[in-house]
């Protein structure tokens, strides 16, 4: 799982939680009772279903007010930033509960019970729903929704709106649930929820707290493997054949069911448009390994770890170029596994987010990732365009790059539909491999 798949997962997951910890505030208690129990028959299931939907769609707004600014700057976060973030969370419960202070922050007025009285059933509804999907507009019960609200917001708009309509849909589903079941006997069954208030509260507070732990855990064995497998690529750099044996030793022991990129390039894009020549140079057309690979990105000890972590094996490139800057580039790393080169393409798409690229579909190749880069110019450069697509194919992770001046306007610049071309060739020649 990447790290941003990871994010999103805790972000809905403690959403969900904050959304069952807020059942026992008394604005979702007395919903329950005043609006859809004295109802009957068809009413009382259509008055369930506005508030729910309403809910879930004041939920999502926010969440979408909330994260599309996060979005427009390129926020990228990290598991432990959530991880701390929901630390804090339960944290200021636990005081809360057993103090009274650190109040979850709110206006904390209940919804108006006269609304139930001077509406019509579905006006209501939809108005309690709407202030019920909105944690802090009523009397909010736990920090947790914030650490959700904060983490949907850091993953991105969408990541965001779910979170906003997972907390409304929950909550105000348990709402209806209880209004719907308990007709004759709510206060007695209002009774039997309220003696096991504090119990569920205090084991919703321990699931958030299990994540966490794995989120701490996991990081600290990934320094730890880093730390490992970087002291032994400088200790085995001495000569060619110790840095081949660190990059075969990074991969552990599973059999590649590909041919070797150091032997057969034959499944790596050779024909581009005329008018390029080959650079035969040796950083750009030829083999490279974990070292190497690593220093093409601008944080290279992160990188290190990042592609130890995926079990990268070897790399492979080829490039062009046509003596009017205009450069095309083919990357072709090797993994372990399908499952470190699939998850090395998640983790670029977080990266491209952070760094301010755009995304561009790429309808010829399947779960590719296209996406553009433009430099702006500067006192010593020229502006720069980049269109690239990655994708991956069984344990093979590919990257396709058309580059060149923005001024002059040429195919590799101009739009995407070369890079998508070449793409597509390169998909074409591995699938058919």
């Amino acid at each position: 799982m990447s790290q941003y798949q990871t994010v999103a997962s805790l972000a809905v997951f403690f959403s969900l939680l904050a959304a069952v910890h807020s059942f026992w505030s008394s604005c979702g208690i007395s919903v329950a009772e005043t609006l859809i129990t004295p109802l009957a028959g068809r009413m009382r299931w259509l008055a369930a279903t506005v508030l729910v939907l309403a809910a879930s769609i004041s939920g999502g707004l926010l969440g979408f007010a909330v994260g599309l600014p996060a979005e427009i700057i390129g926020l990228e976060v990290s598991p432990l930033l959530v991880a701390a973030l929901a630390i804090a969370g339960i944290t200021c419960d636990v005081i809360y509960r057993r103090t009274g202070r650190l109040r979850p922050y709110g206006l904390h007025k209940q919804v108006p019970i006269t609304w139930a009285r001077i509406f019509h059933p579905v006006t209501a509804s939809f108005l309690y729903g709407a202030r019920l999907g909105i944690g802090p507009i009523t009397i909010p019960t736990t920090w947790l929704w914030y650490t959700a609200l904060a983490s949907g917001a850091l993953s991105g708009v969408w990541v965001s709106v779910a979170v906003g309509v997972t907390y409304g849909f929950v909550k105000t589903s348990i709402i209806a649930g209880v209004g719907l079941r308990h007709r004759y006997d709510m206060p007695v069954a209002m009774n039997r929820l309220l003696r096991r208030e504090w119990p569920i509260r205090r084991a919703l507070l321990v699931m958030a707290a299990i994540p966490v732990g794995f989120v701490f855990l996991a990081s600290c064995s990934s320094d730890n493997d880093s730390d490992s497998a970087a002291s032994t690529t400088s200790a085995d750099s001495a000569t060619d054949e110790s840095t081949s044996t660190t990059v075969a030793s990074t991969s552990s022991t599973t059999t590649i069911g590909v041919p070797d990129l150091r032997t057969n390039t034959d499944l790596v894009l050779s024909s581009v448009p005329e008018g390029f020549k080959l650079d035969e140079a040796a950083d750009v057309t030829g083999s490279f390994d974990i070292n190497t690979a690593a220093q093409i990105e601008s944080d290279p000890q992160q990188e290190l770890t990042t592609l130890q972590t995926r079990g990268f094996v070897q790399g492979y490139s080829r490039g062009w170029s046509n003596g009017v800057d205009d450069t095309i580039t083919v990357v072709v790393y090797d993994f372990a596994t399908a499952e470190g080169a699939t998850a090395y393409l998640g983790d670029g798409k977080s990266i491209v987010t952070g760094r301010g690229g755009a995304f561009f579909d790429v309808p010829e190749v399947p779960s590719a990732l296209g996406f553009t880069y433009q430099l702006a110019a500067t006192s010593s450069n020229v502006a720069f365009t980049t269109h690239s697509v990655a994708f991956s194919r069984s344990n093979r992770w590919y990257l396709v790059v058309t580059g060149g001046r923005t001024d002059l306007g040429n195919e590799t610049t101009s739009s995407t539909a070369l890079v998508r071309e070449l793409a597509n060739r390169q998909r074409a020649l591995v699938e058919g491999a």
